[in-house]
């Protein structure tokens, strides 16, 4: 049995800037372990990072529904959103015109993380 048959991946894109491009990634592999990263956060260009959590922390993030979407920032035309904790990441409101339509976007990426649904 090939692991790799089992692995999908989806992604959405959070921010599109001259100088930056983001987005969150999710994994859904059927042999997952609890400790096994299976959502990440990548930015690429300016001040590049990434961030990942794993199968357990996913599962209470989606299941305390801990995402948040703010259509404020500091900077115009650019909010915030947080899951679990990490907190206070930039989007374009250009890309996600509504919070809530980031924040239901971002639980169904949870949740194909967990189920492959």
């Amino acid at each position: 049995m090939k692991t790799l048959e089992n692995i999908k991946t989806e992604t959405i894109q959070v921010l599109k800037t001259n100088n930056q491009e983001a987005s969150l990634n999710a994994t859904y592999n059927s042999h997952s372990q609890i400790e096994d990263p299976v959502f990440n956060f990548k930015l690429n260009g300016l001040n590049a990072t990434k961030w990942e959590l794993t199968y357990s922390e996913v599962a209470i993030i989606f299941a305390r529904k801990e995402v948040s979407v703010q259509e404020k920032s500091e900077y115009p035309s650019l909010g915030l959103f947080s899951i679990g904790k990490n907190t206070n990441w930039l989007y374009n409101h250009n890309l996600w015109e509504q919070p809530k339509d980031l924040e239901s976007a971002i639980y169904k990426l949870l949740e194909f993380s967990l189920t492959g649904k």
